[in-house]
């Protein structure tokens, strides 16, 4: 992984990985695609993180999500995604979760800047819990 606050994008932190496999399957529910994903984030100890928290600690956590977005009669779409986060930070634990959901219409789709009416909702929750004694 490359920090964010670094102006070249071939000066990666050795240590600091992160793995993934993302999946697109379409029809797997009429109209929509069906979007699974797993990430895994590994950093030993004192591997020089820009995160201040993470930098004495060894970091493991593993995402888990899934993305469906689709079509609905009426010219309604829609969009969602929910996710889970394990791991732990050191001695700590970490557990996360988050979800997004909404429902959208084009109202006037031949206009060249087509007014777009929509709902939508977003939840998360962060966990850390200390082992420590």
């Amino acid at each position: 992984m490359v920090p964010g606050s670094n102006n070249d994008l071939h000066n990666a932190i050795p240590g600091n990985n992160l793995y993934a496999v993302y999946g697109t399957f379409e029809s797997v529910i009429p109209h929509s695609t069906f979007e699974p994903y797993v990430f895994w984030r590994l950093a030993p100890g004192n591997v020089g993180l820009p995160e201040k928290r993470l930098a004495a600690a060894h970091l493991d956590e593993v995402t888990v999500g899934l993305r469906v977005k689709g079509t609905l009669s009426a010219g309604f779409d829609y969009d969602t995604e929910f996710d889970g986060q394990k791991g732990s930070l050191g001695p700590s634990s970490i557990g996360a979760w988050a979800g997004y959901a909404g429902v959208g219409k084009d109202v006037f789709p031949t206009l060249a800047a087509a007014p777009r009416v929509f709902v939508e909702g977003k939840l998360r929750l962060r966990h850390e819990k200390s082992c420590r004694p």
